[in-house]
């Protein structure tokens, strides 16, 4: 069980400085040309932040209202076969006609939550972008957790003040339109109107920054626990125009380092997956930095860090700040990091009277999802004791992944790296010295195992409840963001 700095050791990384300046393309790892796909955005983060928020007001509509008639849903469209046919998007026809603007979510957020938005911005230096990353960040300082939502660009939402649109132009528009506070505010209100959720910060990187950060570290391990192939270019100093400068490359599945350069290419393509998929690596390279921040030792380095960055992210948290939330990430687990994602199974794909391609929101959907993510967890994966994982598999980095799947669902995990000959099968050992209750019924499903792998034991093994031995016969494949 590694004890992690988590969220608050991406801050000093992502918050130190005042202004964000341009950047180039990567090297390497960039997004193939059109003619591959159609191309992803910059993965940037965005982070301004004053912990006082002002109450929300709903301001008048100016613009022109959504439709009212039924719209004609989008086809879905043909999957090309991959090695993960999850990653395809699926479309099902609204089970109601699109109506006026709808009415604002309740306030969800409680008050002893702290709650940043990272936006993702498609600039290359222009006056005209779009923020096509939008990932919630949710500090929960009293249940002491943190909670990952991830929300797609296409989203069709009321943006305040003005009209139904993607979810993607609220900052632009509150930059360009004079709104009170600029892109920042509209963003917030924008979230706060439809998802209920108060959000207090607002954080910005760009291309060298992001990279950067990730170089800092040292790089960062993320674990893929199913395979991911995607375009990448051969060579950077040919035009990314020659489809024969390009090759699809296959990562995983394992434990992948990843420089800068490979964590935004990792971030950012969508080529031959989906917006939805997207975000879920998003998080993924998130959660693998909180890790890395750990091993690098970065809390002594934050003044440093904060001076160092000023070029190249901006911010208004201060170094004050950040420094008081550090004993906070000190007690954090990686199974504390809890994973929400507005997905496909929570939206309805629709095409706009002029064409555009969105997602409707499933409200009633969302609000059930908003309402679990925004509670504390649940009991039953906290109180189980540790799993203790031994590899017998045959196959490097398959314990990681099996831990990387608990922590998903909530169970803390301790690896025990002490060789052994490779078994068959996959079985999950119970200390508890009870009947097979519903926390190991959890445990077997988070790691997919039939009823048949759960025996009974008797013994101490320490501090674990638990211990799962992985067998040749184990599959670490499994996507976070289907129920």
């Amino acid at each position: 069980m590694k004890q992690l700095p988590g969220f608050i050791l991406l801050i000093p990384a992502l918050v130190v400085g005042c202004r964000a300046g341009g950047a180039a393309e990567p090297a390497a790892f960039v997004e193939p040309p059109p003619s591959f796909g159609s191309p992803a955005p910059i993965f940037d983060i965005l982070l301004p932040a004053d912990r006082t928020a002002t109450p929300f007001l709903p301001l008048p509509v100016t613009g022109t209202p959504p439709p009212t008639s039924t719209p004609v849903p989008t086809p879905a469209p043909t999957a090309t076969p991959t090695a993960t046919p999850w990653l395809q998007p699926t479309f099902a026809p609204p089970s109601e006609p699109v109506s006026g603007i709808p009415a604002p979510f309740p306030l969800l957020s409680p008050s002893h939550t702290i709650n940043f938005v990272l936006l993702g911005s498609d600039s290359r230096g222009g006056p005209s972008f779009r923020t096509d990353v939008v990932m919630i960040v949710m500090v929960d300082l009293e249940e002491n957790g943190v909670t990952l939502i991830s929300v797609p660009r296409d989203l069709y939402v009321y943006i305040p003040g003005w009209t139904m649109n993607r979810i993607n132009t609220a900052f632009l528009r509150g930059e360009m339109s004079g709104y009170p506070g600029g892109g920042t505010a509209l963003i917030k209100d924008t979230l706060r109107y439809n998802l209920g959720v108060r959000i207090d910060h607002v954080a910005l990187v760009d291309f060298d920054g992001f990279r950067r950060i990730v170089d800092t570290t040292g790089g960062i391990d993320v674990p893929l626990v199913c395979p991911f192939t995607e375009w990448a270019v051969i060579d950077p100093s040919i035009s990314i125009e020659f489809e024969s400068n390009w090759e699809l490359i296959t990562i995983g599945p394992g434990v992948v380092h990843m420089d800068g350069d490979m964590a935004l290419w990792y971030s950012r393509a969508r080529a031959r997956s989906s917006d939805f998929d997207r975000g879920r690596r998003q998080q993924e390279v998130i959660r693998a930095l909180f890790d890395a921040a750990i091993d690098t030792r970065m809390i002594l380095e934050i003044p440093a860090l904060f001076d160092d960055f000023k070029d190249t992210v901006r911010s208004d948290v201060s170094l004050q700040t950040i420094l008081s939330l550090v004993s906070f990430g000190l007690n954090l687990d990686e199974a504390q990091i809890r994973s929400f994602y507005i997905g496909d199974a929570l939206t309805w794909g629709w095409r706009t009277p002029g064409g555009a391609s969105v997602l409707l929101p499933n409200s009633e959907a969302i609000y059930a999802m908003m309402l679990e993510a925004v509670g504390p967890p649940g009991e039953e994966p906290e109180s189980a004791g540790l799993v203790e994982i031994r590899n017998r598999s045959g196959r490097e980095d398959w314990d990681a992944l099996a831990a990387e799947r608990l922590h998903y669902a909530g169970f803390e995990t301790v690896i025990l790296d002490e060789g052994g000959e490779t078994l068959a099968q996959t079985t999950l050992y119970d200390f508890r010295g009870v009947e097979r209750d519903a926390i190991a019924e959890l445990l077997l499903d988070a790691l997919g195992l039939p009823e048949s792998r759960w025996h009974p034991e008797t013994g101490d093994i320490g501090d674990a409840a638990f211990r799962l031995v992985l067998g040749e016969d184990y599959d670490p494949c499994f996507n976070p963001a289907v129920p």
